[in-house]
């Protein structure tokens, strides 16, 4: 189905025709912000279609549609994006602990290489880690290898990291409550 404007999309009600921007300030007195964009849709049975102005509907957190679903439903990223003033804040100092290492002021830091012999200010001790991996996006091999790596860069700089101290959990992203479970 083409895109559809909150605007010029027009339904029979019992009050009478109505826009979809009429509907929702009727019935939910809700006065919508954007009544350009497009509506998203969705096939009612033999009988027609529901019309959702974008703005009212939430992407569920974690979800992950890829592109050819989307261009299958005529749906597709902006290429342009929206601009805004900003202002780029110097990095801060960064103290170890014999050293210190001060960014160049006059913009980002582009590359932050630690040399391996600075030692942590205050180096951590762990004794017990989770790695979680959403949605099957790796392996526990390569979780735990991913880990391992970490942690000798961490003890190359003084941390103490136990040996098998990591569980790897593999976990799906739209639950919220099995996530709390394992980091409590």
């Amino acid at each position: 189905m083409p895109c559809l404007m909150l605007i010029r999309q027009f339904f029979d009600t019992n009050e009478g025709e109505m826009s979809v921007q009429q509907y929702f300030y009727h019935q939910y007195h809700m006065e919508l912000k954007y009544p350009k964009l497009p509506l998203a849709t969705e096939r009612k049975g033999t009988s027609g279609f529901n019309f959702y102005p974008l703005e009212v509907l939430m992407i569920e957190r974690g979800q992950r549609v890829d592109n050819r679903r989307l261009a299958g439903q005529l749906v597709q990223a902006a290429d342009n994006f929206i601009t805004c003033e900003a202002k780029v804040l110097s990095a801060p100092e960064i103290k170890y602990k014999t050293d210190s290492l001060q960014p160049d002021r006059s913009g980002p830091m582009v590359s932050w290489r630690l040399n391996p012999r600075i030692q942590f200010l205050r180096p951590a001790t762990v004794t017990s880690v989770s790695v979680a991996v959403f949605d099957r996006a790796m392996t526990d091999v390569q979780a735990l290898e991913f880990f391992q790596a970490l942690a000798r860069g961490g003890r190359a700089r003084g941390m103490s990291v136990q040996d098998n101290c990591a569980k790897v959990v593999q976990l799906p992203s739209e639950v919220d409550e099995i996530t709390e479970e394992h980091f409590r």
